[in-house]
């Protein structure tokens, strides 16, 4: 829960109420051991709390506050670093050389104990890249705070932190390579590195895809064979593109979601996480009242669904959000409009248009409408379909205060198909070459951003399509 609010408080700017979620977490459910007040401990979830610590500091610039928790974060950390650090002790040609213990909550379908002390010692990949993403995130965080604070002992966690991050990476795909499956000339990737245990959790699956740290290949490779094409000896984890139960019954699973839809949009798999974006629209949530039940049978509404889940709630808003404003974690370019449904930008459409959005870069505001011009043409009627596009960046961008992405912002108009493809782009009344008509973007480097006068051309670009007949 904590998770799901945090995300939704920050990805949607909310940063006070942000910041309350988070005080209130670390202050009355986290132990001064890094261990969690709850049932349980799942490792991933344990891992992306960092995370979010790092994200709300890049989106805040509020030291005070992961000042005032830095003992209990580094706890949480040590925490974590100590099950890494047991995992080394198999020879560097085990699989589970590297890989955390400790991950979800079942095995073989079977609940387990796993409260505190009495964790079986699966290890999961989910622990380790979520791990990868959170050292990555928060120990650049705890260099900048450690050094602007002139506290030493915070920048060295930080360091270690950084230090530690890509040998987690280096072992994840180390280990992934070695249990990798084949059958039918597809390839079956597994949960954990243990030999013969059986794939049912795609809890599991959907908290590797939000590290950011599979490749495309990986993620797509998953998707197929949690849809049921490939035969990977699993359960079929996904319906309509979005999770299920894995029990033989089209059953949609609300809050295991978290993670799939950033996955497929880090990988540029748009159809997929749309289809998942609108079956969690319309079958998550109970009809008129937008609560979330844990699960619902797809095929048969009659069928009692599950429990409430507090957790599920804020899947689509955060989902919206991405498709609108998406931070790739590894390029660390800024895309806009990254997934929008093609038929927003219809001629007569109302604009599409995000105001303040936040990004670790400051609030970024963007619109799109699309427009034609009709003119005569060899005697026919046609109609030049264009799409107007304005991106307000942060002063900072310019000032040289702010941080800029590395990867520079890339603006994807996604058009209806029959008006065939971009053809030329302007940007402030001046024709621009750094687009792609097959990807549908217009790319922006960091080194463009910095220019003076960047920030006032940026709020006039124009995508003009390639000339098609109009009825």
């Amino acid at each position: 829960m904590f998770i799901a609010t945090a995300t939704a408080a920050l990805e949607y700017g909310a940063m006070p109420y942000a910041k309350g979620v988070i005080d209130n977490f670390l202050n009355f459910y986290v132990r001064p051991d890094g261990m969690i007040w709850y049932r349980a401990v799942e490792i991933p979830a344990t891992a992306r709390m960092l995370s979010i610590l790092a994200q709300y500091h890049s989106y805040s610039a509020d030291h005070d506050l992961l000042l005032k928790y830095f003992t209990k974060a580094q706890a949480v950390a040590s925490l974590l670093i100590e099950r890494r650090a047991k995992s080394l002790e198999y020879k560097k040609t085990d699989a589970r050389h590297g890989i955390p213990s400790g991950g979800d909550e079942c095995r073989d379908g079977e609940s387990i104990s796993v409260m505190n002390h009495d964790e079986l010692p699966l290890h999961w990949y989910a622990s380790a890249a979520e791990m990868y993403r959170s050292f990555t995130d928060l120990g650049a965080v705890w260099v900048a705070i450690g050094g602007h604070a002139k506290r030493t002992d915070i920048v060295k966690h930080g360091k270690e932190l950084l230090q530690m991050a890509p040998l987690l990476y280096s072992d994840l795909h180390i280990s992934l390579n070695r249990t990798v499956g084949t059958s039918a000339g597809d390839r079956c990737w597994q949960l954990t590195a243990e030999p013969g245990v059986k794939q049912r959790s795609f809890r599991g699956f959907a908290e590797m895809f939000h590290s950011g740290a599979l490749s495309s290949t990986q993620v797509a490779d998953i998707y197929n064979s949690a849809s049921g094409v490939a035969a990977c000896g699993q359960a079929r984890f996904l319906t309509m593109g979005s999770p299920s139960l894995g029990d033989g019954k089209a059953s949609l699973s609300s809050p295991s979601a978290y993670g799939l839809g950033f996955g497929l949009l880090q990988h540029d798999m748009v159809e997929r996480f749309l289809l998942h974006y609108f079956t969690m629209s319309a079958h998550a949530y109970t009809r008129g009242t937008f609560t979330t039940p844990e699960s619902s049978n797809l095929a048969d509404r009659d069928e009692p669904t599950v429990a409430y889940t507090a957790a599920a709630v804020t899947i689509v808003p955060i989902y919206l959000k991405w498709m609108l404003c998406f931070e790739e974690p590894q390029t660390r370019t800024l895309w806009l409009a990254k997934a929008t449904p093609r038929d927003w930008l219809e001629v007569g459409e109302a604009p599409i248009a995000a105001s303040g959005l936040t990004t670790r870069y400051g609030r970024v505001s963007f619109s799109l409408q699309a427009s034609t011009n009709a003119i005569q043409a060899i005697g026919k009627l046609r109609g030049v379909y264009a799409v107007h596009a304005n991106v307000s960046l942060p002063s900072t961008f310019g000032d040289g205060t702010g941080v800029v992405p590395d990867g520079g912002i890339r603006l994807r108009v996604r058009a209806p198909l029959d008006v065939g493809k971009m053809s030329k782009v302007s940007i402030g009344g001046v024709a621009w070459k750094s687009f792609d008509a097959k990807e549908e973007t217009i790319d922006v480097a960091r080194d463009q951003l910095i220019q003076p006068g960047a920030a006032i051309r940026l709020q006039s670009i124009i995508a003009v399509f390639r000339d098609t007949p109009r009825a």
